[in-house]
Parts: C-alpha cells; sequence; structure tokens
C-alpha cells in the first residue's frame, strides 16, 4: 500500500490563514463549497516543475493611480518543458499566468484581505487576477466557466497551481513564512466573481488529495459553481434509491465493486459501496454513501495517485479519516 501521512491538522493551521470567504456565496444555488480533509500520500505533491526555479518580478508600465503605480508582475515558476499526462478535461492549462491579465503587489490589497488574512490569490474590483507576493504561478486556466459562466452570473473565473508559503505568526507574534508540513507547499486554487460583485469566492485544495488531474480538478470546482454533475456523479450511481449495487454512468466501465464495506470513523450511511471504474482509458475509484432510500453522494480517488488498486483501497477507506 502507498505510503499515506496525515497532514489534515497542517493543512488546517495553513488554511486558518486563508481569508474567510461571505457565506452567502456558499449558500447561492447550485453552489457546493465543502472543505473535506483527506490523507494524501508521503511526498505527492505533484513532480511537475523544477521546484524552486522562480523567474524574477518585473515591472508593468505604470497607471494613473497610486495602486496601479504599485503593481508588478506576479512571480511563475519554470515548467521546464515538463508535459503533463492526458486530463480527462477539455479546460485549457497553460505555463505561468498564461492569457490571464495579473498582477502582485508587494502590500495586501484591502479587498484581497478579511479579517487580517489573504490566500494566494483573489480577483480584483476590476476583474483581473492578483497574486499575492510570496506566491509563484506554476500553472492557470483561464475563464474555466467558460460560456456557462454569464448564465450563472459569473462575470470572472480563475485556477491556478500556485506555490505559496502563506505568511503566519511565529511565537513571539512576528510574521514568518514556513511550508505546509508534508508539502512542498503547491496549492490548486479556484476563484470566481460574480457579475456587478467585487467579492471572490472559491476553493484551496491540496494536489493529489483524490486526483492529480488539474484541469479534471478545476472542472469539478466549476461544476458546483453552475449546478452540474460534478465528476464523481459522471462515473456510476446506485441502481436504485434503495440499492446497494452501483451501475457505471454511460462511457464508464465498472471494473469491480463491493457492498457493505467498512469505512471506519468516516460518517456511517445504511448503503456503503466501493467500485474500481475505467474511463478513457484512467482508473478511478469511487465510494459511494447513501441513505436507506433517496439521498446519495460518490467520492471519486484516481487509481496510483491516492492508493495502487483496489484491494488497496478498501484498505484505504476502512482506515477512515484523520478527524
Amino acid at each position: 500500500m502507498i505510503e499515506t501521512t496525515d497532514v489534515g491538522p497542517a493543512l488546517d493551521a495553513r488554511l486558518d490563514g486563508l481569508a474567510p470567504l461571505p457565506p452567502e456565496h456558499y449558500l447561492a444555488a447550485g453552489r457546493r463549497a465543502r472543505r473535506t480533509r483527506r490523507r494524501r500520500r508521503a511526498g505527492g505533491a505533484l513532480g511537475l516543475v523544477a521546484a524552486g526555479v522562480l523567474v524574477a518580478s518585473q515591472l508593468l508600465p505604470l497607471g494613473s493611480g497610486p495602486e496601479r503605480a504599485r503593481e508588478h508582475r506576479p512571480d511563475v515558476v519554470a515548467s521546464g518543458g515538463v508535459v503533463a499526462p492526458r486530463s480527462l478535461s477539455d479546460l485549457r492549462v497553460e505555463a505561468g499566468t498564461g492569457r490571464i491579465d495579473t498582477f502582485s503587489t508587494d502590500e495586501i490589497p484591502s479587498w484581497a484581505q478579511e479579517y487580517g488574512n489573504h490566500g494566494p490569490a483573489a480577483i480584483a474590483p476590476d476583474g483581473r487576477l492578483w497574486i499575492a507576493p510570496e506566491a509563484a504561478v506554476v500553472r492557470s486556466i483561464a475563464d474555466p466557466v467558460g460560456a456557462g459562466g454569464a448564465a450563472a452570473g459569473v462575470a470572472h473565473s480563475y485556477a491556478i497551481e500556485v506555490k505559496w508559503q502563506a505568511p503566519a505568526r511565529d511565537g513571539a507574534g512576528s510574521p514568518s513564512t514556513s511550508p505546509l508540513e508534508g508539502t512542498d507547499g503547491t496549492f490548486w486554487w479556484a476563484g470566481f466573481q460574480d457579475a456587478g460583485s467585487t467579492a471572490t469566492y472559491g476553493s484551496l485544495d491540496d494536489p493529489d488529495r483524490w486526483t492529480s488531474d488539474f484541469a479534471l480538478w478545476a472542472e469539478n470546482e466549476t461544476a458546483s459553481v453552475l449546478d452540474q454533475p460534478r465528476f464523481a456523479d459522471r462515473l456510476v450511481h446506485f441502481a436504485d434509491d434503495t440499492s446497494k449495487v452501483l451501475v457505471a454512468q454511460p462511457g464508464v466501465e465498472i471494473v469491480r465493486q463491493r457492498t457493505d464495506v467498512d469505512t471506519g470513523n468516516r460518517e456511517q450511511y445504511a448503503r456503503q459501496s466501493v467500485a474500481e471504474v475505467r474511463i478513457d482509458g484512467h482508473t478511478y475509484f469511487v465510494l459511494a454513501d447513501g441513505r436507506r432510500s433517496g439521498h446519495a453522494f460518490y467520492e471519486p480517488f484516481e487509481g496510483g495517485v491516492v492508493v495502487r488498486d483496489f484491494a488497496d483501497f478498501v484498505r484505504f477507506v476502512a482506515a477512515g479519516t484523520s478527524e
């Protein structure tokens, strides 16, 4: 079995430094924002770039206002020509900040903060993407909501892979910076801004928590905003409202499955099944939970990323969560 390490507490500590997001954004129709802590494999951060190779910031042309005059280009991480594996998503991933209109500032703008905290990125009131001065962008996706964004009321959307060491406070109360224990400081961030609003809402996640496919992760986050089926819902579903047997969605093959599995200290449900599936040449494992009748939900895990094979996945599920 692939070794795992418990980074839940460390991730929580890091997320404590992230600006809280207004609750009304999470409660908006068709949006689900659920921060889930999972065990991840040791050293599981993506090995797609040469760590620590940063492009120095360059000054942008000065604007007319004092804030624009203090802007500069954000740091990016050199990709070294490494090509990511084929994605299950059609979203276009670009190196660095790609086509996105981005900027950074040495000081944190007030609109990027809440209660004095900030994340690796935020959407500025004018719709541009601001990158925190301590962050460096690895890859990006411009407008992941695409054409469906307008109908959903989304004016601006971005997704980035970023190396970020969030400012923290040491025991003496002085600012300090330290990487998340057990990772190389790489995060995935997706942000959205509604038409007529200047607030940013979205999510921050740990790469490899359930997939190594950055574009697929971004598409999955976008599905919640657009009120569309998430990736796991496109893989399998229970045969009916009371069945424990899983049925494949179109284009998906169920390799094997098991019902009534041990889920350790996870929340318990009347129906708990697992399956190994194949989709377009990729292997995923699914944990399916359902009430005795009706409501059900599904969690995907990429094969070879979180677990090695079906037996490994059964053990992973039985080990429960770190909470």
